[in-house]
């Protein structure tokens, strides 16, 4: 031995002696020992740190067995047995990416390592992962081709092959093959996942269930197949099996952020609202229980419990925190449940208190945030933003302020500055469908429907098929005529969430309309299996339905009046049995059965509401006016009668007493959006335009997402000034029109987008909107203006004339107009030329121009549309 060796056992010796309870013989030993693995070479250090790895995984001990193997790879990388043992040990523990990664290296070192590239291949097929699948087992094939393993996998890609193409007869010869494959081949992991597939996708697929628990034994870490199991289980309507298999998956699978919601929305399907409350609970305590799960947990109680309980969930969290930064954030998250609560002075200040203390930080920028919120709603509107402001000063990328900011800029129609904050916020949290629906917003804003169709489209993506965005998707799909995808996206979000009222109503909306009786009857057996008499009835309502749609009449109106004699007092009932009968043009025998509902709930006033709609129907206004002339007496606040009234006795030739009406209505509720709409189209009818844009402006203001608002709003600054800058204002209100198909839409869209100078842009919206509306000659005259225009002379004569001669003797504003843009077409300077000498737009006077859209106004005979919510 080397001196160097000697100097390393003396300097062991020295150190054992300092040892109070070494002996002598100890500390020789030991230098001994030392002095014999000093003289080992690199291949016994790693032999002898190989065995240490597999008695201490023998003994349970498999992290120490990790940090041996490594030691392994330190003095042999290229160790095979040491390679195959680390991937069997991190498979059986679960890791699969891990395993994975050893086994690559295994066949990189071997490129002979047959039984390495059928693992490599099996890990793939249970990760879906189907590139590398294919290509393992194709390495396998190089290496045996005649091996039943690499059988058994290249099977599997003729599977797959035959499902991609949609081939269920070779999808079936191949799993018959399976079955015998499976004779030599029992256990193989490739051939069980045929037959599982095979038999789910047959008639009675819950046959597959053993085969998936044999599949899950071996390799529980598949996700493919837990959803599986899960969806059979539920199909089975095993609801603890499938309880306890979701809380299975939610172990198994920590990162997947879709199952704990899922969960809690299986218990409040199940009307377990103590189990849900309990698992929120139980991971809000958890050992890594965050923030966000106390959140979740106080959230749901404020929901599903009370206000009170949730403040004492936080109440209880202040004090485990005392002293702590996650105290504030809870404090302020009480001051919110007060300022709900209409403590709002108090949870301000509170907010406030805590603020005028702390240091910047992201939990104060966020505490600010909430106080800029509340402060919002109180409003203060003002002060509100400039907090927002200092959030954002502070931190550019604060995704709640960013938010705040954005739906303001909305609102004050600034839709390219809002999508530019909303996409720093996406580069925060890519995946928040709240920001990807706002987005949308901020696109239907500028009149993108198809990016805005992008962004629902993800945010429904991103949420999981949640309910909220699920319906706010399909919603927008149906508004574009597309009811088979939005049949789709409802459906894929039902499966989860079986008991949405809104899912169900929806779905089978659309299931009646595409006469889709499959899915109606599948609705309807879901709504009976809930056990709960409010969707008991509603699954009356869609089995009345069903028969109506299949013109099976007389057994729909049967069902209804079962139900109706069965609940005397749901008149929601005898409104379908009146619907139903108005449907088979039975109005006399729906005015009989109504009229013996009122006898027996006199006083019921829905019921003389849809009495007295049912006689302007039958066209018996007078008795339609005494009715509702009633309704007022007995209550003044009610904004339908008071719009119902003022329409009937416009028609009936009444307008004096009609105005009365409607400002007695204003008198009572002055706040009311709906009357002073009417207000506003009655203004503009008198040619009142200044009165009528000082009403639409309030409106506005109030609700800038209210399209009608916004239309007659653009058209109305419009007809008053044509100047540079209300044109620009006019024509960023309205560019939400861009897109649309209402025709009243297409022309303010299309004479705006010509006043801004957008002429080749409005023409095809003024085509439109006069094919759409023939017989409305301001809708002529201003695409006759776009006509003369563009040099189109013969065109804009043809659309001029008829525009004057739909006005006949009346003298709408526009009639001046449209003779003089007339006598300007006849003059021999027009004559084949673009009239560029004509007046400009900013040369009009209110008298030049059209009234806003005729569809903007009240209805001739109905009463007056409420203003819709969102565009």
């Amino acid at each position: 031995m080397s001196t160097d060796r000697h100097r390393s056992s003396e300097i062991a010796l020295l150190t054992t002696r300092r040892l109070r309870h070494r002996s002598t013989l100890s500390a020789l030993v030991l230098a001994a020992t030392l002095g014999l693995s000093a003289c080992q070479s690199s291949e016994e250090k790693a032999e002898d740190h190989f065995a240490s790895a597999r008695t201490l995984a023998e003994a349970g001990d498999v992290d120490r067995a990790v940090v041996e193997l490594r030691n392994v790879f330190e003095f042999a990388p290229e160790h095979r047995d040491a390679r195959i043992f680390f991937a069997e040990l991190l498979y059986d523990k679960g890791d699969l990416a891990g395993a994975y990664g050893q086994y690559q290296l295994l066949v990189d070192q071997h490129p002979d390592a047959f039984d390495g590239f059928i693992q490599l291949a099996e890990i793939a097929l249970s990760q879906n992962d189907w590139d590398r699948f294919e290509a393992n087992t194709r390495a396998a094939e190089r290496l045996q081709p005649d091996s039943p393993v690499v059988k058994a996998l290249t099977l599997a890609l003729d599977y797959r092959k035959a499902t991609e193409d949609k081939n269920d007869a070779g999808r079936s010869r191949i799993a018959e093959k399976a079955v015998e494959q499976r004779k030599q081949l029992a256990d193989n992991p490739a051939l069980r996942r045929i037959l599982i597939d095979q038999i789910s996708l047959g008639e009675n697929p819950l046959d597959a269930l053993p085969l998936l628990d044999e599949a899950l034994a071996v390799q529980p870490i598949d996700y493919g197949l837990q959803e599986l199991k899960l969806r059979l289980l539920i199909e089975k309507d095993d609801k603890d099996a499938a309880t306890a298999q979701m809380r299975n998956m939610i172990a198994l699978f920590p990162t997947a952020q879709n199952l704990p919601p899922m969960l809690l929305q299986w218990y409040l399907q199940q009307e377990d609202v103590d189990s849900a409350e309990a698992f929120l609970a139980e991971r809000a305590n958890a050992a890594d229980g965050t923030v966000e799960n106390n959140i979740a947990l106080i959230e749901f109680q404020q929901r599903f419990r009370d206000a009170d309980k949730a403040r004492a969930t936080l109440d209880a969290l202040i004090i485990a925190n005392e002293g702590k930064p996650d105290a504030d954030l809870y404090t302020s998250l009480r001051a919110s449940l007060r300022f709900d609560q209409g403590e709002r002075a108090e949870a301000i200040a509170e907010l406030e208190g805590i603020l005028a203390s702390a240091t910047a930080s992201d939990q104060t920028r966020r505490i600010k945030t909430l106080l800029a919120q509340m402060l919002n709603a109180n409003g203060d509107s003002a002060r509100s933003r400039i907090l927002i402001d200092e959030v954002l000063t502070e931190d550019p990328g604060q995704v709640e302020a960013l938010i705040n900011r954005a739906a303001w800029r909305i609102a004050d129609d600034r839709a390219a500055d809002a999508i530019i904050d909303l996409r720093a916020a996406l580069g925060q949290s890519p995946n928040d469908p709240r920001l990807l629906a706002l987005v949308a917003d901020a696109y239907l804003r500028d009149g993108s429907r198809d990016l805005a169709a992008d962004s629902l489209a993800q945010a429904a993506q991103a949420s999981g098929s949640a309910p909220d965005y699920a319906l706010r998707y399909a919603a927008f799909l149906r508004e574009d005529g597309r009811d088979t995808l939005a049949k789709t996206v409802l459906f894929d979000s039902w499966r989860n969430n079986r008991a949405h009222p809104g899912l169900l109503d929806a779905l089978a909306s659309l299931a009646v309309s595409s006469e889709d009786w499959a899915l109606a009857a599948e609705l309807s057996a879901t709504m009976r299996n809930l056990e709960n008499d409010a969707y008991a009835a509603a699954a009356d309502q869609l089995d009345s339905a069903i028969l109506i749609g299949q013109n099976r009449l007389d057994e729909g109106l049967s069902l209804l009046e079962a139900r109706a004699a069965n609940s005397p007092a749901d008149t929601r009932w005898i409104s379908l049995i009146v619907q139903t009968q108005i449907r088979r043009e039975k109005t006399e025998d729906a005015r009989r059965f109504l009229d013996d509902a009122l006898a027996r709930l006199p006083e019921d006033r829905d019921l003389q509401h849809q009495s007295a709609a049912l006689d302007v129907l039958l066209s018996r206004n007078v008795e339609a006016i005494t009715q509702y002339r009633k309704l007022l007496a007995e209550d003044p606040t009610d904004d339908l009668a008071v719009r119902s009234l003022y329409s009937l006795l416009q028609l009936a030739g009444e307008p004096q007493e009609a105005e009365a009406v409607l400002a007695a209505g204003l008198a009572t509720n002055p706040a009311s959006a709906d009357l002073r709409w009417v207000k506003a189209s009655a203004l503009q009818q008198q040619g009142d335009y200044t009165g009528a844009i000082a009403i639409y402006e309030d409106l506005y203001a109030e609700n800038s997402f209210n399209v009608i608002v916004a239309n007659n709003l653009a058209s109305l600054l419009t007809t008053m000034r044509q100047d540079p800058e209300t044109v620009a204002r006019a024509y960023n209100i309205a560019r939400r029109l861009r897109g649309t198909s209402v025709p009243a839409f297409q022309d303010t869209f299309g004479r705006i987008a010509h006043l801004q100078g957008e002429t080749l842009e409005a023409l095809p919206y003024l085509e439109a909107a006069a094919s759409g509306l023939p017989q409305d000659g301001s809708v002529q005259f201003h695409l006759g203006e776009v006509y003369a225009a563009l040099g189109r002379v013969d065109e804009a004569r043809e659309r001029l004339s008829a525009a004057i001669a739909l006005a006949g003797n009346a003298s709408p504003p526009w009639r001046s107009a449209a003779e003089a843009a007339l006598d300007t077409l006849d003059s021999p300077q027009a004559n084949g030329t673009p009239l560029a000498e004509q007046p400009t737009a900013g040369d009009k006077t209110p008298e030049d121009d059209s009234l806003p859209a005729p569809a903007a106004q009240p209805a001739e005979n109905a009463p007056a549309a409420a203003p819709s919510a969102n565009p």
